[in-house]
């Protein structure tokens, strides 16, 4: 059972994210709409303001209903945010369905995020990865980082318990 950081600690956290975010600067969110995407959604946009933007890879994979919620979070965030139309299924690799799918699937999502990034003029890319991720069988974290994610939930030493709470 993973523990949640004192109060303290994770506002420290929350204060070097920050810092870190405005240092960086433009700050684009890989952002799913869950619970970890979510908060360095809001990190980024208490930050950075209207130079965070959240863009949501919209997949066969991904439910009608879930693309609403991430869309009505962020409005509720206050941060901008952009639809981008994937294609896993495009990737016969990841349609083979084999263990290390999410590599693939991940592939897709940097692939579509490392050009719009340039476009936009945004250096970063930030996402969701938390501690308690690396600690699992994660071969999508492994995209992210060949595609040049920054993981800011792990530099500032959050677990899942941590962002839940």
């Amino acid at each position: 059972m993973e523990v949640t950081a004192p109060a303290v600690e994770l506002e420290r956290a929350y204060e070097g994210m920050v810092a870190a975010m405005r240092s960086r600067g433009r700050i684009l969110v890989a952002y799913s709409g869950g619970v970890d995407s979510g908060l360095v959604a809001r990190v980024a946009h208490d930050a950075v303001g209207r130079d965070a933007l959240a863009v949501i890879a919209d997949a066969e994979s991904l439910a009608r209903r879930e693309l609403e919620e991430a869309l009505d979070e962020a409005a509720e965030i206050g941060i901008p945010v952009k639809v981008v139309r994937v294609s896993e299924l495009a990737n016969d690799r990841y349609v083979e369905n084999p263990t290390n799918r999410c590599y693939f699937c991940r592939q897709e999502l940097g692939a579509a995020l490392r050009p719009l990034a340039a476009d936009l003029g945004y250096r970063i890319i930030a996402d969701g990865v938390n501690l308690s991720d690396l600690g699992d069988y994660r071969p999508g974290i492994q995209a992210m980082n060949e595609a040049g994610f920054w993981h800011p939930l792990v530099e500032f030493g959050l677990a899942k318990p941590d962002v839940r709470s």
